[in-house]
């Protein structure tokens, strides 16, 4: 999306649900540590992201020279139980390019399917989105 925004300027906004700041080898490295999906599950999501620091492995993509530039505002959306993307990691790389015109959004008990963990129902998205696409001024407000 990043990418897609950064070559056309008519991209008015994105909304990322669990979409990485951090390089696809990152990412990988992480779901590997976590076993994403498979059972037994691997290591914690907390242990997971202590042994980030130890990944020395092809980062393949990495996006923050895009995210460096872009103008877009972007409401970046995480879960906290998210298996997949490396979510503390990745608040730390949006926090570091310090974008105002990027916002974080943290759900409780929320994987990467946007799911909650306990009740297996999809998150009402629209209750997070709403204010925000109302605060950067692309909707008005409704009821």
């Amino acid at each position: 999306m990043p990418i897609a925004a950064k070559m056309d300027n008519s991209v008015r906004f994105i909304v990322s649900l669990s979409g990485p700041s951090v390089s696809v080898g990152v990412e990988n490295y992480f779901s590997s540590l976590t076993r994403e999906y498979m059972s037994p599950p691997g290591i914690s999501i907390e242990e997971a992201d202590k042994e980030l620091s130890n990944f020395s492995g092809d980062p393949l993509y990495d996006p923050v020279p895009i995210l460096e530039e872009l103008q877009t505002n972007i409401l970046w959306q995480f879960g906290t139980h998210d298996r997949s993307v490396p979510v503390s990691e990745c608040i730390r790389v949006l926090e570091k390019l310090n974008k105002t015109n990027f916002d974080i959004k943290v759900v409780q008990h929320v994987g990467h399917g946007s799911t909650n963990i306990h009740t297996g129902e999809y998150e009402d998205f629209v209750q997070i989105i709403k204010p925000w696409l109302i605060k950067i001024g692309v909707v008005e407000p409704w009821d």
